[in-house]
């Protein structure tokens, strides 16, 4: 019976499980490597995104936030009252300001013009239609 007991085929299985362990842990490199760069561009994407989203982009652009003296953003001139602090916000900085008058410039008319852009003034050349 000692003749049919043999090592040799144990150590043979033993070599193979081996050179498939080193497979699997270059395979295993490989996929840990893109995950990881995966998942680097997907937090790099969300931080882009996040920054676009974020109040800071806005003021980067022109615009301001207004807060009370607490450092609640005030959303509606119906939320200040004359004389009250607050706080204007601006890409530079913030500074305080008190309102002196609470409302709309002009009641009933919406916002005020822009003074940017004038109406042409009429092309005498051009006859009225109605004429």
């Amino acid at each position: 019976t000692a003749a049919r007991l043999s090592i040799e085929p144990t150590r043979r299985e033993l070599v193979r499980h081996r050179r498939a362990v080193v497979q699997l842990e270059g395979r295993l490199a490989q996929c840990t490597h893109v995950v990881l760069r995966r998942a680097g561009d997907r937090l790099a994407s969300c931080g882009a995104l996040l920054e676009s989203l974020s109040y800071r982009a806005v003021l980067q652009r022109g615009y301001a936030v207004v807060r009370d003296a607490a450092g609640a953003p005030i959303t509606s001139a119906a939320d200040t009252a004359a004389g009250q602090a607050v706080w204007i916000e601006f890409r530079e900085g913030r500074d305080a300001a008190v309102p002196a008058v609470v409302g709309r410039a002009h009641p009933g008319q919406g916002a005020p013009p822009s003074p940017g852009r004038k109406k042409p003034a009429p092309d005498r050349a051009v006859k009225d239609l109605f004429d």
